[in-house]
């Protein structure tokens, strides 16, 4: 990115192939070298140090884990160690070394399921008080560990019991202007919000934004809370004005509708805060600054303080890709400068020996079911589900019914399995069983409705022609009489002769 920021140019400077899936990057602080992390085809994980060198991105240093690496944190280490903590598939949380990155110097059991988010705060000079780090995961959890402590995290913020367990997607660290105080921000896959309060180990505020929460960023983690953006899966991200809560009403917030697709990433940059990048589905960024209000609270009809949200405005957009652009990190030390990483599944965009050429043909076929399937879906979707079963009798509508749960439960199938999660093992596995049951059921019921049908009448009269009746022959008698009665005939109507002229 190019400066000045009141014209700002976003360009490509660097771009690398992979053969494999980049789920986080990371710019080691104070260097120019940067960090990938994520998972090879076969299972295992993989985390590569790159450094840019006369233009370009040149490896050096990869080494394989046993299980996929879904996020990294450079925030709870030091300048002069500068550890990355990673959290994996396995829910494990460790700390390396990149000097010497083939054993970790911190590993605890973090959680029982996925770390799907990372944060750390303490570190790099940012924020006061103790480094700490904060895990979210799958099993609805989360957590802050202490590198210092071993084994016990010093926070955990988890469902109460009978309450159901939301898959965590997102958490970020912020107000830690002191000693004492510090939050946590944690986004969840129903559309939660939910800010912690670390100092009273309570539950500040929380609200919902309809739809998953894929990132949430303080603008800065170290000062008293200012404004947070948080992203989401219908593309829209919201930013929250921090700086006055009302009892009821919350924080003031603005949303505005960036991509086309998901937003995956929102990024501050560090040396203007009212700058922020984000990373969209359909591979592109968008570069935004936000303007405050010219009064940022104001008394409501009680008296109380309300917050005054401001306006975000566009500087520039790029797209970079067809595929999402799913890890974003700026460049603590040079200003404009940031790494990101995205999930290219374009067959011509790899090498031929990074997949085997016998799956080829599969793959095209996978592709090809995939388009029917959206193909099919947006069909279903483009008509109100009221509209359409007015025109559907019961037997269709139950059709309709099972085709979109048997397609639903076979798209979290396959999402599974990109988890690393076996399916077969999992409850999804019965309900696919007990759909394609009542499946069978209404097949049997079409079957017998379409059934030729015997007609009865049409029936006798096809096998009485067919079958050969003799014919009586007449007696004597019979027959003398029959000649009789025909000459008697004969003479009573005599021919009639034409009349002379």
């Amino acid at each position: 990115m190019s400066t000045p920021l009141s014209k700002p140019q976003i360009i490509m400077h660097v771009q690398k192939s992979l053969n494999y899936t980049v789920f986080d990057c990371k710019w080691i602080p104070c260097s120019s070298k940067f960090v990938c992390l994520g998972n090879f085809a076969r299972g295992t994980g993989v985390m590569q140090m790159y450094e840019m060198q006369h233009g370009e991105a040149q490896l050096i240093k990869e080494v394989e884990k046993a299980k996929p690496i879904k996020c990294g944190t450079f925030g709870a280490s030091s300048l002069q160690q500068r550890h990355i903590a990673t959290g994996d598939f396995d829910g494990k949380l460790n700390i390396w070394n990149l000097e010497e990155p083939n054993v970790p110097v911190y590993t605890v059991k973090a959680h029982k399921e996925i770390v799907n988010c990372i944060d750390a705060v303490g570190g790099l000079g940012i924020g006061d008080g103790a480094p700490e780090i904060v895990t979210g995961s799958r099993d609805g959890t989360v957590k802050v560990w202490d590198p210092r402590q071993r084994d016990s995290p010093v926070a955990n913020m988890q469902p109460v019991e009978g309450d159901a367990k939301r898959d965590c997607w997102t958490v970020a660290f912020g107000h830690a202007f002191n000693d004492q105080d510090r939050c946590v921000c944690a986004g969840y896959d129903n559309g939660d919000i939910k800010l912690f309060d670390l100092r009273n180990m309570s539950l500040r505020w929380e609200t919902n934004i309809k739809n998953g929460v894929c990132c949430l960023e303080f603008d800065r983690k170290d000062i008293n809370m200012n404004k947070m953006v948080a992203t989401s899966l219908e593309g829209k991200f919201h930013v929250f004005d921090l700086r006055t809560q009302h009892p009821t009403k919350g924080f003031a917030s603005i949303s505005e509708k960036a991509h086309k697709s998901t937003i995956w990433q929102v990024r501050h940059l560090p040396q203007n805060r009212e700058i922020f990048l984000t990373a969209g589905g359909s591979g592109s960024l968008h570069l935004w600054k936000y303007e405050y209000p010219a009064q940022r609270s104001k008394k409501d009809a009680d008296g109380a303080r309300v917050g005054v949200a401001g306006s975000v405005g566009l500087l520039q957009n790029v797209t970079l890709s067809t595929q999402p652009v799913a890890s974003l990190d700026w460049s603590p030390d040079k200003m404009g400068l940031c790494v990101c990483a995205g999930f290219d599944q374009t067959l011509g965009n790899m090498a031929a020996d990074d997949y085997p050429l016998e799956i080829d043909e599969q793959l095209k076929g996978f592709e090809s079911s995939v388009s029917a399937v959206k193909n099919m879906l947006d069909t279903l979707l483009s008509m109100a589900k009221s509209e359409l079963e007015k025109k559907l009798d019961p037997l269709d509508q139950a059709k309709v019914d099972l085709m979109s749960a048997y397609t639903l439960n076979s798209l979290f199938w396959m999402y599974l399995v990109t988890q690393g999660v076996n399916p077969r093992e999992h409850g999804i596995k019965q309900e696919l069983e007990r759909i394609r049951t009542y499946m069978n059921r209404v097949k049997d019921i079409t079957d017998k409705k379409k059934a030729a049908r015997l007609d009865k009448g049409a029936a006798g009269r096809f096998l009485r022609n067919a079958l050969y009746e003799p014919q009586e022959k007449p007696s004597k008698k019979k027959a003398t009489t029959a000649a009789a009665a025909v000459s008697k005939t004969s003479e009573a109507t005599p021919a009639k002769r034409p009349k002379k002229k």
